[in-house]
């Protein structure tokens, strides 16, 4: 089994926050190894992060009947991005907030 980096800005995604936040569904927890396993579109996935805002990696599960390629051409799976919303530039939008709502810099 090898695991797949996945591409997120660095400490902008906390994955224990994301999955437990109640508006992701069906992810379960494996505590003693600190992974997620979760179906995302009928694929399997197996997802970590060794520490808040660290680096995220990914397993997926291939299936005898589709044994296809499922990233978007960039090493990168296109079910778990958009999922996640990885293509969003998180960063600088908070970074826009804050400069136009003094509540929100706050």
């Amino acid at each position: 089994m090898s695991w797949i980096p996945l591409k997120a800005a660095p400490g902008s995604f906390n994955l224990r926050a994301t999955l437990t936040s109640g508006q992701a569904f069906l992810w379960i927890c494996d505590d003693k190894l600190d992974e997620w396993y979760g179906v995302v579109n009928a694929e399997l996935w197996r997802i970590k992060q060794s520490k808040a805002g660290g680096p995220v990696s990914y397993y997926h599960y291939q299936t005898a009947a589709k044994n296809s390629d499922v990233t978007n051409g960039t090493n990168q799976p296109e079910n778990l991005v958009d999922y996640f919303r990885l293509f969003i530039d998180l960063p600088s939008l908070l970074v826009r907030w804050q400069s136009s709502d003094a509540l929100f810099a706050s």
